[in-house]
């Protein structure tokens, strides 16, 4: 997963929203903006979600031992699940927040262009 989401940040976007949601997969986009956003990634067996519908400039990577916990104590975490945490800035304040996505695998869209 720690690959995946090196992968993911290479890959960027300054704007990122919400593309897709069914209550298993999570669909995000990105691109330079909303305009422009295309399919970036979609997380799979998805338990939890705390992120907000349009973020900007975000850093993924696996939430630490004690952010993992916290997230613990509000929603059950299984072995299999990895937390994903989105550090990012939000039409909710002028510093970067960290949200997360508790998944159980996550898939990489093809760039554009891409095969």
């Amino acid at each position: 997963m720690n690959e995946l989401l090196e992968e993911l940040n290479r890959r960027g976007g300054w704007d990122w929203c919400i593309r897709a949601f069914d209550g298993d997969a999570l669909d995000l986009s990105a691109g330079s903006s909303l305009a422009y956003a295309h399919h970036m990634v979609t997380f799979h067996g998805l338990c939890y979600v705390e992120c907000p519908t349009v973020f900007h400039h975000p850093v993924f990577r696996v939430a630490s031992a004690a952010e993992r916990l916290a997230v613990g104590a509000r929603v059950g975490v299984d072995d299999e699940d990895t937390v994903i945490a989105i550090d990012a800035d939000s039409s909710a304040g002028m510093h970067p927040l960290t949200f997360f996505i508790v998944a159980t695998s996550m898939t990489l869209a093809c760039p554009p262009g891409g095969t």
